[in-house]
């Protein structure tokens, strides 16, 4: 196995100066760096994280964890982290459920960012310390050394809700995912409108699973049975949104004149689909890169993190809803 004293004997320095010039490190001068980072090239060394964690108790590695790894919202998200995160040289793993905790519990990761219900709260409690920091996308948890960092889903909610009412819409039925922040969350914003307008009903409100499949299930099941039909599909997810549209156009009645659609997320398919879906927009890259940074504050012990704020979203209105 080759070592750092390999490339230092092949660069002509000493270990510890291959050590740093292989850091980036400014105490070495830039003539040197590229003589280090060449003989590391040409012995094809690869840095033992092991004994590197052995010294430093570091891994230089944050878990990102996910409910899933099918959802369209996901890819940006993770690439924004990535992004970020490799300009201050970390890497990521990204796992979910058991396989997350298992890694927070035998601290193989620096910090975690925990989008995945399936990791418990009493997990979280457990592991957070100030040596290992945990940031939350998908809940609240008032816990030391855990933050919170999700978007805020009611008010844009709320205000997409409005604006259908203020365009004179009133039976408006509701298209749930699973139960989860950002679902609550979302729900709360539209019924929030509803009350205000005085046009409320519980029994509009349709549990889906965030899946193409349930949104079509659910509309298609409304359009057939519910009398009179709605004049809106509110539905928490742009996937969903994609699904009532199909069951809407398979039952011969045309969007918006008949039924109008609105969902949340933007995904690509949502300007891409026919007719083109009116939504909220929500810039996950940044968000991503809000996230590496603010969990490398964290990493890093930082206590000012007022530069850092929760992503808000804007209303992209399309041919499904105007």
């Amino acid at each position: 196995m080759v070592t750092i004293k390999d490339v230092a004997k092949l660069a002509g320095v000493s270990t510890a100066t291959a050590s740093y010039g292989l850091k980036n490190d400014s105490r070495v001068r830039e003539g040197t760096k590229i003589k280090v980072v060449e003989a590391a090239k040409v012995l094809n060394y690869i840095p033992n994280g092991a004994a590197r964690y052995l010294k430093t108790q570091k891994s230089n590695i944050v878990g990102v964890f996910l409910d899933g790894f099918s959802r369209p919202t996901y890819h940006k998200l993770l690439d924004g982290i990535n992004y970020e995160l490799d300009k201050h040289g970390y890497n990521i793993i990204v796992s979910s459920g058991k396989s997350a905790e298992q890694l927070m519990f035998n601290r193989q990761i620096d910090a975690a960012v925990i989008h995945d219900k399936n990791v418990k709260n009493e997990t979280i409690k457990r592991v957070a310390s100030d040596s290992f920091p945990i940031l939350l996308l998908d809940r609240e948890l008032k816990q030391k050394f855990v933050h919170e960092f999700t978007i805020e889903n009611t008010n844009i909610t709320y205000q997409l809700a409005k604006h259908l009412l203020e365009q004179g819409y009133r039976n408006i039925h509701f298209i749930s995912g699973v139960t989860s922040y950002d679902n609550t969350h979302r729900y709360n914003g539209f019924v929030q409108a509803m009350e205000e307008f005085g046009v409320y009903n519980p029994e509009n409100y349709y549990q889906g699973d965030f899946s193409i499949r349930s949104g079509y299930n659910i509309a298609n099941n409304i359009i057939k049975n519910k009398k009179p039909m709605p004049e809106v599909f509110f539905c928490a997810n742009d996937e969903m949104a994609v699904g009532a549209m199909d069951a809407i156009k398979e039952n011969d009645l045309k969007i918006p004149k008949d039924i109008a659609v609105v969902g949340f997320d933007n995904v690509e398919l949502a300007k891409y689909y026919s007719p083109s879906l009116t939504t909220i927009h929500v810039d996950r890259f940044m968000w991503g890169n809000d996230v590496a940074n603010l969990i490398i504050a964290l990493i890093n012990k930082e206590t000012d993190l007022s530069r850092f704020s929760k992503p808000s979203g804007r209303i992209i209105y399309r041919e499904s809803c105007k």
